[in-house]
């Protein structure tokens, strides 16, 4: 199916209502509802709770730092090469 588009439209509860092929003649619709299923109502924000980034422990963020500090280390040494 590359290259081709494709118009999905949904039920609030996640059904698919209708499928539309760009430039096919074929529509696929919906005749029947489905059973409402009842979900349970989330709050808007998730609580999160915070916790302390010690990024000198994490591998990754570390490996990243010392990387991000080498890139800086060389711009800041060819912009001082190339100043009168």
């Amino acid at each position: 199916m590359c290259g081709q588009s494709v118009d999905c439209y949904f039920l609030p509860d996640g059904h698919l209502a209708s499928r539309m092929q760009v430039g096919s003649p074929i529509n696929m619709e919906l005749l029947l509802l489905p059973p409402q299923i009842h979900t349970e109502l989330w709050d808007d924000k998730p609580v999160l709770e915070k916790r302390r980034l010690v990024w000198e422990e994490d591998m990754r963020m570390h490996s990243k730092f010392l990387d991000r500090m080498e890139e800086l280390k060389a711009e800041l040494h060819d912009c001082g090469s190339s100043m009168p």
